[in-house]
């Protein structure tokens, strides 16, 4: 797998996007200093980022690569979408081609149970170790980019009186 200045700035602006609506707090100030100086490196690396997403829908990335455009001009971001499944297979036989060369320079998958061979490669990306522990297998295996939960969706607008 490559390591770039091009892969330290894709993490860092996927984990930063939710708070681009939100007020923004102090820290940022920092972290956009850093995002502009990894923009800056990205751009004499040749200023592409390959990214292979895990997903259904092959425009599922929109949002992000607009968002993306908008902070990082300049910069091309290649997110190629497909079922994880796929890009697994794909994973697969490039590294048995090439040793640890990979096209993309970011792989966001799934399921990642479809894969425990790769937890033998223990394989730490760049800030792993920044990583909160719940989120993050010790050995390298995974961590993640989001956490979603799943609840009942019901708008107190739409609930009827209570009868007494």
């Amino acid at each position: 797998m490559k390591f770039s200045l091009s892969f330290s700035l894709f993490v860092a602006i996927v984990s930063l996007l939710p708070f681009e609506s939100r007020a923004k707090p102090r820290y940022l100030k920092r972290e956009e200093a850093e995002l502009q100086r990894l923009c800056k490196e990205a751009l004499a690396e040749g200023g592409i980022i390959t990214v292979f997403a895990g997903g259904d829908l092959p425009n599922a990335d929109a949002d992000v690569v607009k968002a993306f455009y908008s902070k990082f001009p300049g910069i091309t971001l290649n997110i190629t979408t497909d079922l994880s499944r796929h890009h697994n297979v794909s994973i697969d036989s490039q590294l048995a081609k090439s040793g640890d060369a990979l096209e993309p320079d970011v792989i966001r998958l799934q399921p990642l149970h479809d894969i425990p061979h790769w937890k033998s490669n223990r394989y730490k990306s760049i800030g792993f170790k920044h990583t909160y522990a719940p989120y993050k297998d010790e050995e390298g295996y995974y961590w993640a980019t989001n956490v979603f939960y799943f609840t009942d969706p019901i708008g107190n607008s739409r609930l009827k009186p209570k009868i007494t």
